[in-house]
């Protein structure tokens, strides 16, 4: 039995994984277990098997991974790979960071769409028309990189390389969510200097997330903001004028992390939007301006327009990548 964990300081997804597919999938609250090894075996449990059956558990998790173990970003766990091997006796054991294993997905399902185009099931192309008519071919079929952007709980990138044999890609972690954000407009400079005040260093990620959302808002309105999902929400129904101008922000934001990440490694193979966010937003991204901003790079707009962005729809990329990993 092989089981595959994503493990989030809020929430923790567990599944069995098996012919590249997922099974009796469980959600917890990380928080209400002290370790990890409670965690899992609480699973087993639930799902009425004993840890003797499991043969490999591959985690992904958000933090800083070494051969020993994990040193977590959001939970208070002492994550030791020696402590997982002694509970669960006989165990193969890997740990992935949370975004690689999202990022380890990203062929599987693009294979998957590419096989049935008419299915927006795990992938929605959100701007794909110029890469087609310029290409004439599968979306992502032309050789190059693929970008991943997911902007949830934080801003998580990664970058996966063509290898040189098989269609197989090298997948490269990254902590670009916490590099600079780049005021682009007045009012990009109000917001910095209100995020600076309440931050200090002013990353991306503070305004192209869960939280930013709700930062931008309280910055725009100048009153107390509402869950940043009630914010998307209120401005894709346009019920609300600070709503709505709060995700033109993050919007083009998003659109313009999306593209300097695309720049950054040629990826003509694509870029794929992860998280929780972009899902709920889906089209709409177009009204609030993504594709305007996404081409918005001068002499660059011509490659942008040769590079198809997706929005992964799948609910769990990151216990399938987990899974697909492991091999």
């Amino acid at each position: 039995m092989k089981i595959v964990a994503d493990i989030g300081g809020t929430n923790a997804r567990i599944a069995i994984f098996k012919n590249n597919r997922l099974f009796k999938i469980r959600t917890y609250k990380s928080r209400e277990f002290s370790c990890l090894e409670d965690l899992i075996l609480s699973y087993i449990n639930d799902i009425g098997e004993t840890k003797e059956d499991v043969s490999t558990i591959s985690i992904a998790i958000a933090g800083t991974i070494s051969e020993e173990g994990v040193k977590c970003v959001n939970l208070d766990w002492e994550i030791k790979k020696d402590a997982l091997l002694s509970c669960f006796s006989g165990c193969s054991i890997k740990f992935l960071n949370d975004f690689e294993a999202v990022a380890g997905a990203v062929p599987y399902l693009k294979a998957l769409y590419n096989n049935n185009h008419n299915s927006h099931k795990h992938l929605y192309p959100l701007i794909c028309s110029d890469f087609l008519a310029n290409n004439n071919s599968d979306i992502g079929a032309i050789n190059g990189a693929i970008a991943v952007v997911g902007a949830g709980t934080g801003l998580g990138e990664a970058i996966l390389c063509p290898c040189s044999h098989g269609d197989n890609f090298h997948i490269i972690p990254t902590e670009g969510g916490h590099s600079d954000f780049a005021p682009e407009t007045e009012v990009d400079w109000g917001l910095f200097l209100y995020l600076r005040e309440r931050y200090g260093h002013v990353s991306i990620e503070r305004v192209v997330s869960g939280q930013g959302i709700r930062d931008i808002y309280e910055f725009i309105a100048n009153a107390p903001a509402p869950s940043s999902e009630e914010i998307v929400n209120k401005a894709i129904l346009q019920e609300d004028i600070y709503a709505e101008k709060t995700l033109s922000i993050f919007t083009r934001h998003y659109a313009r992390e999306a593209s300097n990440l695309a720049l950054k490694s040629l990826s003509y193979n694509g870029v794929y939007l992860a998280g929780g966010i972009a899902p709920k937003i889906g089209e709409k991204f177009l009204k609030f301006g993504f594709k305007e901003a996404f081409l918005n790079k001068g002499r660059m707009k011509k490659a942008l327009m040769n590079i198809p962005v997706f929005i992964i729809m799948h609910p769990y990329p990151g216990l399938l990548g987990a899974g697909l990993l492991m091999k």
